[in-house]
């Protein structure tokens, strides 16, 4: 019957919201209350107890608790009763909430595809001073080092972590709003076998035709794959899709922007030249984030579409153009760190009473 009256004081204080209301409620609480008192005749002090492990407000917790923190029936049905005959304002008691914020630190790695779009190239050296119209890229993924049959040397068995086409993630996460610190380690070629219109100067003369860029043009082997990187910053906002026990699937739309670095290795008429590290130029990219959580660890899918505007050394002079890539990252991750909501008891809506 305790548990009963527990009950019975939320229900009737969580709907405790206009004066108007409250004489009503009242009167079916005190009949209530009645009813308790005369069903018992032992003494108060041999009615069985309970406990409430609790927080209330100190002005509730002198009429209810008195000088101890046990709730007796009959005690509480008095101090109801003169509870109800104050000018009380509505009140809250025993109202389990959520407070604070969600914080996660997560971080993932995946394998990375990509695809690159056409691109006009501005070649600009001591020989020539050219463009190359819809230029093509090919990717190199070096995923033969994710084979252990491929692992020849004891360095070999953690190239898989550098080698490949992979993403790294760090995010930092605010209930909803998701930070990233992305990086990206695209590898791209020229594709061997182009003919492309070429237009400009080549050796002095004037060019405007298809040319093979092996054969005629003698553009060996053009390569950004050498400490090529994206180095991004993020911001995301996380969905929850659906959420059961330790079970959570997320998706979160995200926007980031950043730097590409990377050391290009060029052949030109059989003369090979490597380019010192740089910072080749700006990126921005617009993606979304599939997770699917259990407890710590996840699964993810990132698709993602980046802009790039490179100008960096090529030869002895410089290499221009843009990039439009759609890379396509499936990996796996594991929350660092996190702290959860906290369960709190809301004690009262607005000011409980008048002092005793």
């Amino acid at each position: 019957m305790r548990i009963f009256l527990f009950i019975l004081i939320s229900l009737v204080t969580n709907t405790w919201s206009q004066s108007s209301d409250m004489r009503e409620i009242e009167i079916d609480f005190m009949q209530m209350c009645e009813d308790e008192a005369n069903n018992h005749l032992e003494p108060c002090n041999e009615l069985e107890t309970k406990t409430l492990p609790i927080e209330i407000d100190k002005d509730l917790q002198k009429i209810l608790f008195q000088d101890s923190p046990i709730l007796r029936k009959n005690e509480s049905c008095l101090a109801i009763k003169e509870l109800a005959q104050k000018n009380t304002l509505p009140i809250t008691l025993f109202k389990t909430d959520n407070t604070g914020d969600l914080w996660k630190i997560k971080f993932s790695f995946g394998f990375t595809r990509t695809d690159y779009s056409k691109t006009d190239m501005q070649l600009k050296t001591s020989a020539m001073d050219i463009i190359v119209r819809d230029f093509e890229f090919q990717e190199r993924t070096s995923s033969s080092y994710y084979d252990p049959a491929n692992w020849t040397e004891p360095q070999d068995t953690l190239r898989w972590i550098d080698e490949p086409t992979n993403t790294f993630n760090l995010s930092i996460q605010k209930n909803k709003n998701v930070f990233y610190i992305t990086i990206f380690h695209p590898k791209f070629l020229k594709l061997a076998g182009q003919e492309k219109q070429v237009t400009g100067t080549l050796d002095g003369a004037p060019v405007n035709e298809k040319l093979n860029l092996d054969n005629q043009l003698g553009w060996n082997y053009f390569g950004n794959t050498y400490r090529q990187l994206d180095w991004q910053i993020g911001y995301g906002r996380s969905f929850t899709l659906s959420e059961k026990d330790k079970k959570t699937f997320t998706y979160t739309p995200r926007l980031n922007a950043g730097i590409s670095t990377g050391r290009n290795l060029s052949a030109f008429r059989g003369v090979e030249k490597q380019a010192p590290s740089q910072i080749m130029g700006l990126n921005a990219s617009i993606g979304q984030r599939f997770e699917y959580e259990y407890g710590r660890y996840y699964v993810y899918l990132d698709d993602e579409v980046t802009f790039s505007n490179l100008n960096h050394s090529f030869m002895d002079g410089t290499a221009k153009y843009n990039m439009l890539y759609n890379h396509l990252s499936l990996g796996v991750g594991i929350t660092l760190y996190e702290r959860k909501r906290q369960k709190s008891r809301a004690t009262r809506q607005s000011s409980l009473m008048d002092p005793l």
